[in-house]
Parts: C-alpha cells; sequence; structure tokens
C-alpha cells in the first residue's frame, strides 16, 4: 500500500494565495511576519459513511457522527522564496472522545493569540505544535502530513494514529481523502459550482498505478458535460465555471512538461468549441425565460388591472353612496360590489392569494431550476410506483387544501358559505 496520496485543489488563476486562507466557514487563524506564515484551523465536520443516518442515532452505537479536523502549516513567506509551499499536518479527531471539547477551547485560545498577541510566530507556533503533539498521541484517530503547492497540487503522506490504534489501509484512505477535502474547504471558494459537488475532484493513491493527473481531468471533464447536459442557466454557468478549472489544471499539471503527447490527444478534448457550445445553448435559454417572463407578466397584469378595477370600483361606489340593485336579469356587477361591500376582508384574502400565485405563475422558471425542486422531481421519478405516487399527489392537494382553507379563512371562517352566496347571486 502506498502511504502517499496526491490531488489538486481548483484555482482557476494557476496560483493560490495563502494569505486568503480561512476566509471560509472554518475557524482559522492566519498570520505573517517577514519571514513566514503561519495557519492555524480546525472544523468539526461528518464523514460521508457517517453522515446518512441522523446525528442522535449515532450515541446510540457508542460512536461519533462528527469528526475534528485540525490543520497547522507554515510557509516562508521571504520574498526569495514566493513559490514555497505550505507545509504542516492535519490531525482528526473523534468527537465522541473525552477532552476533545477542552482540546478545541485551548485552539480557540491559541487562534486568539496568534491574531492579537505581540508574541513571536516561532514561539506561538512551538507552544502549538506541543499541544498537538500531546493530542496525538491521547486521542488522535489519524495524522497526515502535508504539503500545499501554489499551483493546487496537494501531497499527503506518512499517516500515523495515536497509541493502541490500528487502522485498516481503507480507513487510511478514507480519512486521508476527507482530510484533503478539509484543506480544499480551506483555500477554495465554490465561486462556479454548488459546494455540494465539493468532491468534483479527489485524492489519488500516489503511485504508478493511479496516474492522478488523467484522474483529475476524467473527474473534471465528467461533470463540465454532465452540467452541460442539464438545461439550465445555473448548470451552464457551473459548466463553464469547471471548464475554467479544467484548463488551468491541464496548463499547469497536464503540458507537454509533465504528460506525452499520446496522453494528452487520448484524453484532452477541444475545450474552445464546448465551451462555445455551452454559450449558446445559455444565450438561448436567456431567449426562451425571456420571452416566457414577458408573456407571463402581461398576464398577470391583466388579472392585476382586473382586481384593482373591482376594488377601486366598489370603493367609489362606497364613497358616492351608489344603490345598486339585483333587479336587472343580465346585472351581475351589482351583486358583485354589495359583496365586496359585505366582505372587504374575504375580498383582501382573495387579492393576496390570488397575488401570490400569479407571482409564483409569473417566476415558475425560477422555481423549476431550483436544486430543492428538482430533486423532488427525481424522487417522485424514482419511486416510479403507482400507489405510492398517487398517494403522495393526494397528500399534497390535502396539504393544499389545509393551507388554503387557513389562508383564505383565518378573518372569517364562513367564507365557503359566502362563496356560495356569491355564486348563488351571479345566477
Amino acid at each position: 500500500m502506498s502511504n502517499s496520496y496526491v490531488g489538486w485543489v481548483p484555482t482557476v488563476g494557476g496560483r493560490l494565495s495563502f494569505s486568503i486562507i480561512g476566509n471560509s466557514y472554518t475557524a482559522t487563524a492566519n498570520r505573517s511576519d517577514c519571514s513566514r506564515r503561519y495557519i492555524l484551523s480546525y472544523q468539526s465536520k461528518s464523514l460521508s459513511d457517517s453522515a446518512l443516518l441522523p446525528d442522535f442515532i449515532w450515541p446510540l452505537f457508542n460512536k461519533s457522527s462528527k469528526f475534528t479536523f485540525v490543520c497547522s502549516g507554515t510557509a516562508s513567506n521571504a520574498p526569495s522564496s514566493l513559490e514555497a509551499p505550505l507545509e504542516g499536518q492535519i490531525v482528526v479527531f473523534d468527537n465522541g472522545d473525552d477532552g476533545i471539547s477542552d482540546f478545541e477551547s485551548e485552539l480557540n485560545k491559541r487562534q486568539h493569540r496568534i491574531q492579537l498577541s505581540d508574541d513571536s510566530l516561532e514561539t506561538i507556533q512551538t507552544d502549538i505544535e506541543n499541544i498537538i503533539s500531546y493530542q496525538i498521541k491521547q486521542a488522535a484517530i489519524a495524522k497526515f502530513d502535508f504539503s500545499l503547492q501554489r499551483d493546487g497540487k496537494v501531497s499527503i503522506n506518512n499517516p500515523e494514529s495515536k497509541n493502541g490504534l490500528k487502522l485498516t489501509p481503507e480507513e487510511y484512505d478514507s480519512l486521508a481523502a476527507q482530510s484533503f477535502f478539509f484543506l480544499k474547504d480551506l483555500c477554495h471558494v465554490h465561486q462556479h459550482h454548488h459546494s455540494q459537488t465539493d468532491t468534483m475532484v479527489d485524492l489519488y493513491r500516489n503511485d504508478s498505478e493511479t496516474p492522478w493527473r488523467e484522474e483529475t481531468i476524467r473527474a473534471l471533464y465528467r461533470h463540465v458535460l454532465s452540467f452541460k447536459r442539464n438545461p439550465s442557466i445555473e448548470s451552464y454557468t457551473s459548466a463553464l465555471g469547471v471548464l475554467a478549472y479544467l484548463k488551468t489544471f491541464i496548463s499547469k499539471h497536464f503540458n507537454e512538461e509533465n504528460s506525452n503527447e499520446e496522453a494528452r490527444r487520448s484524453l484532452i478534448l477541444d475545450n474552445d468549441n464546448i465551451e462555445k457550445s455551452i454559450l449558446i445553448n445559455k444565450e438561448r435559454l436567456h431567449h426562451q425565460h425571456d420571452n416566457r417572463r414577458s408573456l407571463k407578466l402581461s398576464i398577470a397584469n391583466m388579472f392585476f388591472l382586473l382586481i384593482a378595477l373591482v376594488i377601486s370600483m366598489s370603493g367609489m361606489g362606497q364613497v358616492f353612496n351608489l344603490q345598486l340593485t339585483t333587479d336587472a336579469s343580465n346585472d351581475y356587477l351589482g351583486p358583485l360590489l354589495k359583496f365586496i361591500y359585505k366582505e372587504p376582508i374575504t375580498v383582501l384574502s382573495l387579492s393576496i392569494t390570488l397575488s401570490i400565485v400569479l407571482t409564483l405563475f409569473v417566476h415558475s422558471d425560477l422555481l423549476s431550476s431550483r436544486k430543492e425542486f428538482k430533486n423532488f422531481v427525481r424522487l417522485f421519478i424514482y419511486l416510479k410506483q403507482r400507489v405510492l405516487g398517487a398517494g403522495l399527489i393526494i397528500i399534497g392537494l390535502l396539504l393544499l387544501s389545509v393551507a388554503s382553507y387557513f389562508l383564505l379563512g383565518i378573518f372569517n371562517l364562513d367564507f365557503f358559505e359566502k362563496l356560495k352566496h356569491l355564486y348563488s347571486l351571479l345566477r
């Protein structure tokens, strides 16, 4: 088994800036002086397999669903070492172990010391590494050394665990991959894709049997083509962003210096034409959405105008105290206005409900492009069973009916009786 792993942190510009590490949701302290930069970060997260069950289930099996990842690293800050990597260690702790909360409190205090203290970085780093070394022996599930290059290449190696704990090679592989995702979170902002697609690039064993460059290119192409086949503006935008990552990776890690001509011919597609195709489809979809939106706005404006006309006419009738009769058989306006006079709250509720429906109608394209809506549709298609599908539809209609009843009848519980009365007057 190889004890060394390699991966890539996506960067569009082809060069990572270590000064912005920590501008994410992780607790990070990042400080530099004239000679070095030091980073201390930690984050509690669920591993991919433990995330399959709710957090409250795992204590029943004497297991924890969350793990704490700690990163301590330093890079040269000297003008002569602009290409120096960020090197250090990543340590994984089980949140279920005793003393982890106290350890996190100590890390938090050290982070404040890094940011606010006048002590030298060397002194602070020595103190922190002593604390981490002690915890590694007592409670660490795994510890990895890492090296992060400016061009995004990551090397993770020398796995260790606490005294008395033996892990299988597969467990080390899993923990190394999660450590890689943690490190990637520190350095990478999801500008071109959703955070849930963060596994678009993976960590690979650094051996001759696993060509990590080729595997990374294949993974990026899979995501580009997957986004391209999904006809939505959001997906096309993601496809263009991932394609930009792909171009950067090829120029930095799969050029003539570190790959052969045959491999480049077999793996690299016509990226320029792929980009043109995505842009054309995106522009066409924009045009279709604009046309649909204009039509829906026109229809909605007509309904809003009708509502405003009825309400304004009823208001004029109140102001001028008009006497409305229903003697004429074709006089539909009189009963309608009388109903508005007598039931202003009901009319207001109807107007609000109709406005909400029309607004959803106008913005239905945005709703259908939402990930939550798509997941619901996929779930419905996946179920396939007619009985269960019909049950879901009935439940949805019942919930909609109850919500409509409370929305429309919240001020007046005789709403439906009044609708019947209005219908009888119109007849």
